[in-house]
């Protein structure tokens, strides 16, 4: 079931989520270097997922992003949260992705929501 109206139960998950996912993101990277797209990512209420970046976008990681696209389109049919202050540098091909993910399991009417490097998409 899922919750039709945010609640400060649900804007307390969510800002919990994108922290976890950030910080799986962060922490890929240390690892692989920053160099290579890291991402983490976290379910916070059915149907709502916050997606983190962290480094460059690279073929390989381009293609990681775009294997997970049907999966994560699913998991983020109410609500994707895409948090992008840990990924460096600009790409039309993360716009495509992202856009693809959020059309895998959304209604044509999902509209962006907030400002900056942590992007909203709502149903």
């Amino acid at each position: 079931m899922t919750e039709s109206a945010p609640g400060p139960q649900l804007e307390e998950r969510r800002r919990v989520a994108v922290e976890k996912a950030a910080s799986e993101a962060r922490v890929a990277s240390a690892r692989r270097g920053p160099e290579v797209l890291a991402i983490g990512f976290r379910c916070f209420s059915p149907g709502r997922l916050a997606v983190a970046l962290a480094g460059v976008l690279d073929d390989e990681g381009l293609a990681r992003l775009h294997a997970l696209t049907r999966y994560l389109g699913r998991l983020a049919r109410d609500e994707l949260v895409v948090d992008l202050t840990g990924f460096r540098g600009r790409s039309r091909s993360l716009l495509r992705v992202v856009s693809q993910v959020r059309g895998a399991g959304r209604p044509p009417d999902a509209r962006p929501a907030g400002r900056g490097r942590i992007v909203r998409f709502v149903r």
